[in-house]
C-alpha cells in the first residue's frame, strides 16, 4: 500500500503500521512532484477522507482510469457514481472499506473517464477567484436541507445527460443572462417563478408556443417586435391578458 502525501500525521501512521505488523507492507512515498506515474502504477485508488470538499486527487485517478473507492463525504458523491464509476462507503467503518472489491470496476467506460477529466481541466484552468466562488458554492450546497440538495443533484445528472451541442447552446444562454443588468435579471426571475406556479398544462402550452417562436426566422422574430412596439398601451394590455405569462418577445405572437 502506498501512501502518497506529507503532513503531521505520518510519524502516528508509521508507528501504527509497525505496531500492526504491517509495515512492510506500506510505503510511505511523502509528497511527490510524478504522481501520475504513482497513480498509473496503482491497482486501486483509496479515498478515506471523514471530512472532504472537492476531491482534486480522485477526479486525477479517475481521469487515468484507475479504479476508485472513496467514503460519500463532501463532494465526493458528486464525482463517483456508486457502483458506475467506482465504489462508496461511509465514513469511519474500515470494515466496509476493506469489503469493497473494486475489480469489476476497472475497466472505466470511455465516457466516464472523459467526463472525470473534463472536470479535472475545467478547475485546472480556473483562476484563482473562480475556485474560491466554486468552493463557495460547494459550501452552500452542503448547507441545504436534505430535499434541495437531491433536486440539486438531479439537475446535474440531467445536465450530465444532455448532449454536447444541447450543453453548449445552454451555457451561452446562461452567459447572456449574466451579462444582463440585475434589474433585468430581477425580472425574468420573476417571470420564471410565475410560469413555475402554473398548471402543468399551461406550461405546457407556453412551452409549445416558445418552440414555434424558435423556430421562426430572424426575419419574422424581428417583424414580431417591430408590431408590438408599435402597439399602443391598450393593445399591449389586450396583448398580455391573451398572453399573461409569455415573455415581452413572445407576446407578439
Amino acid at each position: 500500500m502506498a501512501i502518497v502525501g506529507d503532513g503531521p500525521l505520518r510519524g502516528d501512521l508509521e508507528t501504527s503500521a509497525k505496531r500492526w505488523g504491517i509495515l512492510g507492507a506500506c510505503r510511505f512515498v511523502g509528497a511527490r512532484a510524478d504522481v501520475y506515474d504513482l497513480l498509473t502504477a496503482m491497482d486501486v485508488f483509496v479515498l478515506p477522507s471523514l471530512h472532504e470538499g472537492l476531491p482534486m486527487a480522485l477526479l486525477e485517478a479517475m481521469a487515468l482510469g484507475i479504479p476508485v473507492v472513496a467514503t460519500a463525504v463532501g463532494g465526493v458523491p458528486e464525482v463517483v457514481t456508486h457502483r458506475t464509476t467506482g465504489l462508496l462507503v461511509r465514513s469511519n467503518d474500515e470494515q466496509a472499506l476493506a469489503e469493497r472489491n473494486p475489480r469489476r470496476w476497472q475497466r472505466l467506460s470511455v465516457e466516464e473517464r472523459r467526463r472525470a477529466l473534463e472536470r479535472f481541466r475545467q478547475w485546472r484552468s480556473m483562476t484563482a477567484e473562480e475556485r474560491e466562488a466554486a468552493r463557495e458554492s460547494f459550501l452552500r450546497f452542503r448547507h441545504l436541507p436534505f430535499e434541495e440538495k437531491r433536486r440539486v443533484l438531479e439537475d446535474i445528472h440531467r445536465w450530465n445527460d444532455l448532449p454536447e451541442a444541447r450543453r453548449q447552446d445552454l451555457q451561452r444562454a446562461y452567459d447572456r443572462f449574466q451579462r444582463l443588468s440585475a434589474a433585468l435579471r430581477e425580472r425574468i426571475m420573476q417571470r420564471f417563478l410565475q410560469f413555475q406556479a402554473l398548471a402543468p398544462e399551461e406550461r405546457q402550452r407556453l412551452m409549445q408556443n416558445y418552440e414555434r417562436w424558435q423556430r421562426l426566422s430572424p426575419e419574422e422574430r424581428e417583424r414580431i417586435r417591430e408590431r408590438w412596439r408599435e402597439m399602443t398601451p391598450e393593445e399591449r394590455a389586450r396583448a398580455r391578458t391573451r398572453f399573461p405569462h409569455h415573455a415581452e418577445q413572445d407576446k407578439g405572437q
